[in-house]
């Protein structure tokens, strides 16, 4: 589980589980403007997607089937979200026909992750 703060999408929680090749993205929560992570995390939007070859330098990488109800700006686009190695992440789109593009960026770490058993 990794908590992001992106420079256009704010907040980020992803959720990662590589055993099934998937994960979630949360968006739209502020940490601590609810009683604890967990609840912060409720007050957000989740999207669904899959883990994908993440490419050097990155640790994971999150195909993602929607991000806040949207796909890329153009039908042909996916969104991945890419987490590095050290960190600095970002939020590409990705096309058939063209290179990725960045639509965001920021870091993402594990650490100060508050577990809770509601989540």
């Amino acid at each position: 589980m990794y908590d992001c703060r992106f420079q256009n999408n704010g907040h980020l929680h992803l959720h990662l589980s590589p055993a099934r090749g998937s994960g979630s993205v949360i968006t739209g929560y502020e940490p601590g403007r609810q009683a604890d992570h967990a609840a912060d995390l409720r007050a957000g939007r989740e999207s669904e997607g899959r883990l994908v070859q993440p490419g050097p330098g990155n640790r994971y990488a999150v195909e993602l089937f929607l991000l806040n109800d949207h796909f890329g700006e153009r039908p042909s686009e996916k969104v991945v979200i890419r987490v590095g190695e050290d960190g600095r992440s970002r939020v590409e789109a990705t096309g058939v026909e063209v290179n990725p593009r960045v639509i965001d960026f920021g870091t993402c770490s594990s650490a100060g992750y508050q577990h809770s058993s509601a989540h």
